[in-house]
């Protein structure tokens, strides 16, 4: 412990104090900053994981859609389920300008249609089908 003499900073048991011997409130903490991961994105702009997951998700979905009938039904409903979630979660128009981002890439990846499967054509006139 230290010790100060009695005046305008110091009291008698070496607590800091003001002339009326009244210790001031302890100063508080300056609030931490979340870690960059954590931080919200800017305004209106949803977190970057959750756009990657809803990629992710549409990812399996078409995949799911280009195996046919090979495919568990479990396995369907699931990534369905999964990606309805995320969808909702991102916002009904985002998710739409994501989910065409995505089915874009799959077209120029795969050449097979991502929304019925068909290899070699494309079913969607706004991304360039027929």
């Amino acid at each position: 412990m230290f010790r100060r003499s009695r005046g305008a900073r110091g009291g008698q048991d070496g607590h800091p104090s003001d002339a009326t011997g009244k210790v001031p409130a302890p100063e508080p903490e300056a609030p931490q900053q979340p870690p960059p991961h954590a931080r919200p994105s800017p305004a209106g702009a949803p977190a970057p994981n959750l756009v990657a997951s809803y990629r992710e998700a549409v990812r399996r979905a078409f995949g799911l859609i280009a195996r046919g009938p090979d495919v568990e039904e479990l396995d369907a409903a699931l990534a369905l389920e999964e990606e309805a979630r995320l969808a909702r979660e991102l916002g009904t128009e985002r998710a739409d300008m994501i989910r065409r981002d995505v089915a874009r890439a799959w077209w120029a990846e795969t050449r097979t249609c991502p929304w019925c499967g068909e290899p070699g054509v494309l079913h969607d006139v706004e991304l360039g089908g027929p």
